[in-house]
């Protein structure tokens, strides 16, 4: 195992992260958190200095006080609860008890700018007279998440997001969690590790072994070496989302770029392949109607019984289109609704906005409950700068009444 050491307060742990790439890191470099709008170019603007990196609020901070209670419940089922019980006595001291260290650090000794804060490390060190004997001697790390109902949803792509409900292995994790163990198995030198849950505030999980992976460790050691080279030479990443080429041009100028040779071609391409792709999108909305219009069938020719006076009654077929699609057991399928929009083009990124503002609502809503809440789905639904000016727009373009609103038209949604 590598050598590591206690951190002794919040500001030291901050100041510590711009010191090296630690394993929180390592899935912005692969990719994997842009929902959350972090990129190379943003953590490398953090490591240098130019941007403050977010240091938590209070619904982080509640986060780590239930984490702390999360890795006391997988103390008590290992290793009994007197043990769990000392445990939880250090930690909401920030204080290591026995072998459950906490609030350490460790730097690979070959390669110093990879590093890593583990929740909690097992190391039983010269204390193995105190071993239970059902109880394995060799170290081994813990990560605590907490998270919502809707972030913790398994969701598979390209990327696997959210936990598995059913497979309890190293697989049933996200993706980006699995690299974060990866890269801390790493630097501490240490061959297996957990992953526990709390969901919902109710559904606690345990996810692993998770073994010690060197073929995946390299490809993450290929992003570090690459990301900490541009650190240390001063050197701006690439751009990987159109947020990152607004920020690094955030004025439009008057004037016209001009690309020749290897630019240009490389500028006819990408082209070509938008219009490609464009084309692509048309005939998949075209598809996408054709089911809208099914739907619509199935959904439409409400049947009604009438009554005339001499009390005969008799089934009207009427042209019109129930709200809700229902299954036969009587579970939605689909709704149906009117919905009008306004010419200008500032109605898609609003209702972006909107959205956002009713699931942050929502969430400080669960909150509020007293329920857990992934601090990634808090920053994926922040309030930005970028969205401070939208609206703004949007209010001066109301009042000069350039807004135009169209015809209600119909919409499904399921």
């Amino acid at each position: 195992m590598n050598p590591y050491h206690k951190i002794k307060s919040e500001a030291d742990f901050h100041a510590a992260r711009k010191k090296g790439v630690g394993a929180s890191d390592i899935p912005t470099l692969a990719g994997l958190n842009k929902r959350c709008g972090q990129t190379p170019l943003t953590l490398w603007r953090e490591k240098m200095g130019l941007a403050e990196g977010f240091e938590g609020n209070d619904r982080t901070d509640w986060g780590k006080r239930l984490e702390v209670l999360v890795l006391q419940k997988w103390v008590e089922g290992r290793y009994g609860e007197d043990a769990a019980k000392d445990f939880l006595s250090g930690a909401i001291r920030e204080k290591s008890s026995g072998p459950f260290k906490v609030k350490t650090e460790a730097i690979h000794t070959d390669r110093p700018y990879c590093m890593s804060h583990a929740d909690l490390l097992v190391d039983w060190g010269h204390e193995l007279e105190a071993l239970p004997v059902e109880a394995s001697p060799y170290p081994v790390l813990v990560e605590a998440k907490t998270s919502g109902l809707y972030s913790a949803k398994r969701r598979e792509g390209q990327v696997f997001e959210g936990y598995d409900p059913d497979d309890r292995s190293q697989f049933g994790i996200p993706d980006k969690v699995f690299m974060q163990v990866q890269w801390q198995l790493y630097t501490y030198g240490v061959t297996e590790a957990w992953v526990v849950v709390l969901i919902d505030t109710a559904d606690y999980r345990e996810y692993g072994p998770i073994i010690y992976d060197p073929r995946h460790v390299e490809q993450s050691l290929a992003l570090a070496e690459k990301f900490w080279n541009l650190v240390t030479t001063g050197t701006e990443p690439t751009p990987t989302t159109w947020g990152d080429v607004v920020s690094l041009y955030p004025e439009i100028e008057d004037l016209t770029a001009m690309v020749s040779g290897e630019a240009e071609t490389s500028a006819r391409a990408m082209i070509a392949e938008g219009r490609e792709l464009k084309e692509r999108v048309k005939v998949l909305e075209d598809k996408l109607d054709d089911i809208k219009m099914g739907l619509g069938i199935l959904a439409g020719d409400v049947k009604e019984v009438v009554e005339d006076k001499d009390g005969v009654k008799t089934t009207v077929i009427k042209k019109t289109m129930n709200r809700v699609l229902n299954d036969s057991e009587g579970k939605t399928l689909a709704k149906f609704r009117d919905q009008t929009k306004d010419s200008l083009s500032l109605s898609e990124p609003l209702a972006l906005i909107e959205q956002k503002k009713k699931s942050r609502a929502s969430l400080e809503k669960k909150m509020a409950a007293g329920k857990a809440v992934d601090p990634a789905d808090l920053a994926a639904v922040a309030e930005t700068d970028e969205d401070r000016r939208v609206m703004a727009l949007d209010a001066e373009l109301r009042a000069l009444g350039a807004y135009k609103t169209s015809k209600p038209y119909r919409v499904v949604d399921y």
